[in-house]
């Protein structure tokens, strides 16, 4: 664990993926701001969360990612830093892993993104599939609604 800033939250990397500016980036664009309830779909260790609860600690942050190990960096991540809220080990594209699913006020998204001329990188140990449908498979199957806004950053 490490101290993100003096004062701050802890954080425990995800060995998979480091600390990166476009996940920082995206926690300061969310804007908690009246969040009651966020989701973070494809967490990794749990970053976007982590920053968002340092300035809105009073919501609620579930996440879920298809990797076993993330998840449990994750969940590391929350108890370090007292986040209310879950973690969940699933494919989002199973919209039943998901249970009940619901309303959220924010759901966030920073997936593994490719140039659209890219070829897609081989599987690496430790990493789930890159590119999934993400966020649109949930959407339709109606599991998850954003209630005030949706944040996904994609590419450069």
């Amino acid at each position: 664990m490490q101290e993100l800033w003096a004062g701050g939250p802890t954080y425990m990397d995800d060995p998979a993926f480091k600390i990166s500016m476009d996940s920082i980036l995206l926690a300061n664009f969310a804007q908690t701001g009246t969040c009651e309830r966020c989701m973070d779909l494809g967490c990794g260790g749990g970053l976007i969360s982590v920053l968002l609860a340092a300035a809105r600690p009073d919501a609620v942050y579930d996440s879920l990612d298809i990797r076993s190990e993330a998840v449990d960096v994750c969940r590391a991540n929350y108890r370090a830093n007292t986040i209310r809220g879950g973690v969940a080990c699933a494919d989002m594209r199973d919209h039943r892993a998901l249970g009940e699913g619901g309303n959220y006020d924010l759901v966030v998204c920073n997936p593994p993104y490719f140039l659209r001329l890219q070829a897609l990188p081989r599987p690496r140990a430790g990493r789930g599939p890159g590119r999934q449908s993400l966020a649109g498979a949930v959407l339709r199957r109606g599991r998850l609604s954003a209630r005030k806004r949706w944040r996904v950053l994609l590419g450069a």
